[in-house]
């Protein structure tokens, strides 16, 4: 069992910056698919999709984990591995004129304080990626010669279908859609330049389109954001 893993329960309830990885090691489970993979856990698939972004509330139902045996020689030194799915930390970086960042900028990115930067060079359409620590939580990414610097929360990304996912998106794009819950009006002019940028739609969102739960209905909409955004 993972150390200070609680007891195995039948449900897990999502918090906020959790993700299924991280559950997966709080459970004394190696790879993240075994739980998700369950058929206890059929409607999360159906739900969430791939499961690495889930919302808060969420129910993951925990398996039991069951012993594997092997038989070895009692006088000879047997080596066990254990197999973990290893979680990687991608982002892709754009300057301020959302133009993505070239191969040739250094893109610092630290996971254990500012201390631990590990310089990456930008890929394909400036995604920079980073091995990470499953319980990981938060991460700071640092372009110095284009004056760029974001705290990353790890996990912290909603659903498409919440208006927070939506709004965490578009923020994240430079689509301001505001930060408080019930700012209706700031998300609508977000997720109308948004729109109009992308073509998406020609017109005005309104703001009874709006639902302070689940954002913009719009399949459009949730599909051109979810794209752009890369999640």
């Amino acid at each position: 069992m993972h150390p200070g893993a609680p007891p195995v329960s039948q449900t897990h309830v999502v918090k906020s910056g959790e993700t299924l990885s991280s559950i997966a090691a709080l459970h004394g489970f190696g790879d993240f698919r075994t739980i998700l993979d369950d058929p206890a856990n059929a409607a999360l698939r159906a739900l969430r999709g791939d499961g690495h972004v889930l919302a808060p509330g969420d129910e993951v139902v925990i398996p039991d984990r069951v012993a594997k045996k092997e038989a070895v020689a009692t006088a000879a030194r047997s080596t066990f591995v254990a197999a973990f799915q290893p979680l990687h930390l991608r982002v892709r970086v754009r300057d301020l004129d959302d133009v993505p960042l070239k191969s040739d900028v250094e893109v610092l990115l630290a996971t254990g304080g500012a201390d631990d930067a590990v310089p990456l060079k930008p890929g394909k359409d400036g995604l920079v990626e980073r091995p990470i620590e499953r319980r990981l939580e938060r991460a700071e990414l640092r372009v110095e010669a284009k004056s760029i610097k974001a705290d990353l929360v790890v996990g912290g990304l909603d659903p498409i279908e919440t208006l927070a996912g939506q709004r965490a998106r578009l923020n994240n794009l430079g689509y301001f859609a505001g930060y408080a819950s019930d700012d209706r009006e700031q998300f609508r002019w977000g997720a109308e330049e948004f729109e109009k940028d992308k073509k998406v739609a020609p017109g005005a969102v309104k703001d009874e389109d709006i639902d302070l739960a689940t954002g913009l209905a719009s399949p459009a909409f949730r599909k051109a954001l979810v794209k752009e955004h890369g999640s």
